[in-house]
C-alpha cells in the first residue's frame, strides 16, 4: 500500500525533498530508531507529518502576516516551511548563530552579507527587515 505520494513539479529542489521525505517515512517504518544529527531541528508541518532541517540551511524566519500563531522557515535555496509556533520558540529552538532582527524576524546571523536603509541582505540575495536597535547585533556578526 502506498505511505504517501510525490507531487509532480517543475522545481527538481522541492521534489528531491518530497522524495528524501518519502524515504525517511519509510526508513521509520522499518527502523523507528533513527537518530537525528543534534545540527538539525524537526518542524511539525501537520498533525502526524514532521520535517528535519539543518539548521545551517535555514536563512531566517518569519510570522505571517494574517495568519495568527504561523511562522515561515526559509531555507538558503528558497524553499519555505509553514509551521503553527511562535516566533520566540523559534528563535530558543535555533541556537545562538540566530538573533531577532525584528520583531517578527528571526535571522541566521551567518547568512547576513550586509546592512542597509533598515534591511539586512543574506546570502541568497533576499532582503529582511532589520530594527534600528538590532543592527549593532548583525555588524558585529
Amino acid at each position: 500500500e502506498p505511505f504517501d505520494f510525490i507531487k509532480k513539479n517543475f522545481n527538481l529542489a522541492m521534489m528531491t525533498r518530497e522524495f528524501e521525505n518519502c524515504l525517511t517515512k519509510c526508513m521509520n517504518l522499518e527502523n523507528s530508531s533513527i537518530d537525528v544529527p543534534s545540527n538539525t531541528v524537526e518542524l511539525q508541518i501537520s498533525i502526524d507529518e514532521y520535517v528535519s532541517i539543518s539548521v545551517e540551511r535555514i536563512a531566517y524566519v518569519e510570522t505571517l502576516k494574517g495568519q495568527p500563531h504561523n511562522i515561515c522557515y526559509h531555507t538558503i535555496d528558497g524553499s519555505q516551511i509553514t509551521v503553527r509556533d511562535s516566533i520566540s520558540h523559534a528563535l530558543e529552538l535555533l541556537g545562538e548563530d540566530f538573533a531577532l532582527s525584528h520583531r517578527s524576524v528571526v535571522v541566521n546571523r551567518r547568512c547576513v552579507v550586509g546592512i542597509a536603509d533598515g534591511q539586512l541582505k543574506l546570502s541568497n540575495g533576499e532582503l529582511v527587515t532589520c530594527a534600528i536597535s538590532k543592527k549593532n547585533i548583525f555588524k558585529n556578526k
